[in-house]
């Protein structure tokens, strides 16, 4: 058993092993950047719904998130945390300020995201290889 285990760590990688979820990602809204008060200079957030999938609470989690242009030809990384305590099987909602981006790619911006390190409240860490 241990020898699969390794064997589709290989294959598919440690993120096969996900502890998390993204389950939305909105790369430039307005509306929800006004209604949680966000300082952002250009008034648009970065949404992203996750959910816990792992059975340890999480203390704290660390994004990537790559915005595209409309081509998808040009990309910025950039890096977000969010230190709510999420319990298992939980979805939560971050908003993090990304005018920068949406100023520089416009509306037709795109993004994607995935979790690099995640804390969780016994001190443990799961990282993303």
């Amino acid at each position: 058993m241990k020898s699969l285990l390794m064997a589709l760590v290989l294959i598919f990688g440690c993120r096969a092993f996900a502890q998390v979820e993204i389950v939305g990602i909105e790369p430039h809204s307005h509306v929800a950047c006004e209604l949680v008060h966000a300082d952002d200079p250009w008034g648009t957030c970065l949404i992203v719904r996750y959910k816990n999938v792992s059975s340890k609470s999480i203390a704290a989690i660390r994004f990537s998130a790559t915005f595209h242009n409309a081509m998808g030809d040009d990309s910025t990384k950039a890096v977000y945390e969010d230190t709510r305590k999420v319990k298992p099987g939980k979805t939560i909602t971050a908003f993090f300020n990304d005018g920068v981006y949406w100023h520089q790619y416009g509306d037709k911006m795109t993004a994607e995201v995935e979790a690099l390190k995640i804390m969780y409240e016994d001190g443990t860490y799961w990282v993303i290889h």
